[in-house]
């Protein structure tokens, strides 16, 4: 199930890093055919996780979120 969107590759390897170390599987997927390989890390990509993770990620990056914000 789709969790968010961000506007770079670098940016969803950091969602995921964050996730995978609380033990939740991601997924990375761009929109449109071959994006990624044109347009490089400037693309728009949507993280994904289990649906049965979904309500735990999003409590976990609302908690990372908070704390940057210090």
């Amino acid at each position: 199930m789709a969790l968010c969107r961000v506007n770079s590759d670098i940016e969803a390897d950091l969602v995921c890093s964050i996730l995978e170390g609380e033990n939740i599987a991601t997924i990375k997927k761009y929109r449109g055919f071959n994006i990624k390989e044109i347009l490089g890390d400037a693309v728009q990509v949507e993280v994904w996780v289990p649906l049965s993770q979904k309500e735990e990620a999003e409590d976990i990056l609302r908690a990372y979120r908070d704390e940057e914000r210090w």
